[in-house]
């Protein structure tokens, strides 16, 4: 058991690393600040890494902690809401996991911008209509349920839409679904939406990092031996991505580079650990990409026709 003395020793340091953490969030180089090439981030050092990389696997969005959650395992619709719900500005996010780690980053728009931002999230579902195999029946259900959803409410301007890439490619390989029929099942999905006068847009997957990532960053901290190869981490095709660009009415965009170099993908960025698993981002990260994503959603639109409240929300 340990003693009292020890037990207030390592309260004391854990209290002085968070106050530390809550100061390095103001510094322009922290998170993915550091991979913009206009600032000067080369010499920017982090005493402490964010969040503790002990911890990482735990700092996920605050939707998974809500009561009830703001996602759901079944087939049962689940919506949340953030920004302003009377805002003529009315954006969708739909997917699985994979959509959902960019909640904080969308959130934070959200409030920001005043958008009216809602939330359609299912465990490893891609908003699609393509049959896959038995495994994603439900997935089935849950798509026509937010299609219903989405029909009997006012129109969304801009349905942002991503998922775990990796499943559906898996998929693919083994013969069950053809990469026509994949791409095919995204554009039925996104039908009804455009011409409700919407606009979809497929948000690129993140890049796939290795079952020791965390471990790596956990023990090792900075190390690049904790990266791994652009190449082999962005090696599955993402087919939803594909299917954005064959279709009037979707849009698509990558933010790869805030993830990765040109050579390797970063387990640590900006003195943040990027990753709670192999296959998803640390909320810490996310927040730090609101303004990339922001800009990110800003270059997609323009030049496209979109509502009218969408064009102002990215003007």
């Amino acid at each position: 058991m340990p003693s009292i003395a020890g037990t207030t020793i390592v309260q004391a340091k854990q209290a002085e690393d968070a106050s530390v953490r809550a100061a390095l969030t103001s510094d322009q180089c922290f998170g993915a600040g550091s991979m913009d090439p206009a600032r000067d981030c080369t010499s920017a050092t982090f005493p402490v890494l964010s969040p503790d990389p002990a911890l990482a696997p735990q700092d996920q969005p605050d939707i998974y902690f809500t009561d009830p959650p703001c996602f759901t395992t079944g087939s049962t619709i689940v919506s949340c809401s953030f920004g302003d719900p009377d805002s003529p500005t009315r954006i969708a996010l739909i997917g699985d996991s994979h959509a959902a780690q960019w909640q904080p980053a969308l959130r934070a728009l959200a409030e920001e911008h005043h958008w009216d931002l809602q939330l359609y999230l299912k465990t490893n579902c891609a908003f699609t209509e393509v049959e896959r195999t038995e495994q994603y029946d439900a997935c089935a259900t849950w798509t026509a349920g937010v299609q219903k959803k989405l029909a009997a409410e006012k129109p969304m301007g801009l349905v942002i839409t991503s998922f775990f890439a990796e499943n559906l490619d898996l998929e693919v390989d083994k013969g069950a679904v053809s990469t026509a029929a994949a791409i095919a099942g995204f554009q039925s999905a996104w039908k009804p939406i455009v011409a409700r006068g919407g606009t979809v847009l497929a948000l690129r997957d993140t890049p796939h990092m290795t079952d020791g990532t965390t471990v790596c960053v956990a023990t090792e901290g900075t190390s690049s031996s904790c990266d791994v190869a652009r190449a082999a981490a962005t090696a599955r095709p993402d087919l939803q991505y594909d299917a954005a660009a064959g279709m009037d009415g979707a849009l698509r965009t990558d933010l790869t580079d805030k993830f990765c170099t040109p050579d390797v993908c970063k387990a640590v960025i900006g003195g943040v650990a990027v990753h709670t698993d192999p296959y998803h981002m640390t909320k810490t990260y996310s927040k730090t990409l609101t303004g990339p994503l922001y800009d990110a959603l800003r270059a997609a639109v323009h030049g496209h026709q979109v509502q009218p409240a969408i064009a102002a929300a990215f003007r």
